[in-house]
């Protein structure tokens, strides 16, 4: 058997100008090293704000969210993640205020 035939690609996305390949082999679903341990990470991240927030912040976290989920920058160079640290850590409510924090914090501008 080919090494070709044991790899099976099941997803691939670009995440921040980055290529991620999602790779089934014989049966088993592994990603690179290194990628895992990043995706680990953001998931403890996110799971740790997500913790953090009252019904206030929810609301705040969802109208963004649904607000920016079109934006040609979401999830390529500001993620859910800063999302969740704006409401969370600085209180910001609306997009206006979040595109604001966004390009003071990660010099970004949208």
């Amino acid at each position: 058997m080919s090494l070709l035939g044991v790899l099976n690609i099941c997803r691939r996305d670009i995440i921040g100008g980055v290529m991620h390949l999602l790779i089934q082999v014989l049966g088993r679903l592994m990603f690179g090293r290194y990628l895992l341990k990043i995706l680990l990470k953001k998931q403890r991240e996110v799971h740790e704000l997500k913790s953090q927030i009252n019904g206030v912040q929810r609301m705040a976290i969802l109208k963004l969210k649904n607000n920016l989920d079109g934006h040609p920058l979401y999830r390529k160079k500001f993620f859910s993640v800063d999302i969740y640290n704006a409401v969370i850590q600085d209180n910001i409510f609306s997009v206006d205020n979040f595109r604001e924090w966004l390009q003071h914090t990660r010099a970004i501008t949208l």
